[in-house]
């Protein structure tokens, strides 16, 4: 199986001059516009909003088996290291 399993469409469509973007995923080679989200910035500012308005049990549900999860992950990590330091618990 190649790298990335629809790199065939994507290469049909730059074939045919059809504008594309890819969302999340950067390929390694060809030279296709990409556009990353800030997964772990994201979670962090999201977590840290609810602290603010005072919400005191905000969980973090979810897997940790991807990269992106990963990320999100360390964010409310940092939110929650954060409002525990300031004492705010």
């Amino acid at each position: 199986m190649p790298p990335y399993p629809n790199l065939k469409y994507l290469q049909e469509m730059e074939n045919r001059n059809v504008p594309f973007v890819m969302i999340d995923k950067h390929l390694e080679g060809p030279d296709y516009d990409y556009i990353c989200l800030d997964d772990e910035n994201g979670l962090y500012l999201a977590t840290k909003y609810l602290f603010d308005l005072e919400h005191k049990r905000i969980s973090y549900i979810g897997v940790k088996e991807t990269k992106i999860a990963n990320n999100r992950w360390k964010g409310y990590q940092r939110a929650l290291e954060e409002w525990i330091s300031r004492g705010a618990w």
